[in-house]
């Protein structure tokens, strides 16, 4: 098991990250702040990678999963439409 990551914030400054977090457009943003938050809890690296990175049925590692997936498809897709479209131009 990995030690807890290290990080004690005071009152103040873990106020200004939690609302960061919450005012925070972009991912990026929101996924450092909420690393930041999970470690000043003193949570193990491993579980801040769990909490963060596989979320659920819409974590990243599942979605990029289904773009390759969906990937492949379209390239079969266009492989069977040029070879159609060829032999129609042979025929």
């Amino acid at each position: 098991m990995t030690a807890p990551m290290r990080l004690r914030l005071d009152q103040a400054t873990r106020t200004a990250v939690s609302e960061r977090y919450e005012h925070a457009r972009g991912a990026v943003e929101r996924t450092n702040c909420q690393m930041v938050l999970l470690a000043d809890e003193g949570r193990h690296a491993t579980v801040i990678h769990e909490n963060i990175l596989e979320p659920g049925p819409f974590g990243p590692a599942r979605i990029a999963s289904a773009s390759l997936l969906r990937n492949a498809q379209r390239t079969r897709e266009k492989e069977a439409f040029v070879k159609a479209k060829a032999q129609i131009s042979i025929g």
